[in-house]
């Protein structure tokens, strides 16, 4: 089952002053909606999501400072919007199915990176800091549909 992590703000206040920036209201409230939610999230949506909040363009802004200092990161889940979710340090690391048909997305329980790969990258001299494993599909919805074809298959 999925853990909502729950966010440090002390972390986060530091390594923000760190760089030079500040623990605003807004990037604790984006903050706290990302923790909340259980898939990554688009600015679209945190708009939706806070109150007072109409115009997309602080939350990019919010995004990027966060993503600058590494607490959140950014995810590329085929062709839905840029989504965001806490950076894997914060214990919001998840891998995802996508389905290229609908576009739904899902969490998985357990990390896709097998301790074999892990082990690979280190026999290789190379610190791993962080990964995204996006598996993309046809969901089983999408599947039962007439309209999707399996690979290779003739119309």
């Amino acid at each position: 089952m999925f853990e909502m992590p729950s966010v440090d703000f002390q972390e986060v206040s530091r390594r923000l002053r760190a760089r030079g920036m500040r623990l605003t209201g807004l990037k604790r409230a984006t903050l706290a909606e990302l923790a909340e939610s259980e898939l990554p999230l688009s600015a679209d949506e945190l708009v939706q999501r806070l109150e007072g909040t109409e115009d997309p363009s602080p939350i990019y802004r919010c995004l990027a400072s966060l993503e600058e200092a590494g607490i959140v990161c950014h995810l590329y889940l085929g062709e839905t919007p840029r989504r965001w979710a806490l950076s894997e340090n914060l214990g919001g690391h998840h891998d995802y199915l996508v389905c290229e048909e609908c576009a739904s997305v899902e969490v998985l329980a357990d990390c896709a990176l097998g301790d074999a790969v892990v082990q690979r990258v280190s026999d290789r001299g190379f610190t791993l800091l962080d990964h995204q494993v996006i598996l993309t599909g046809i969901c089983s919805t999408c599947a039962g549909s007439a309209e999707v074809k399996a690979p290779g298959t003739a119309d």
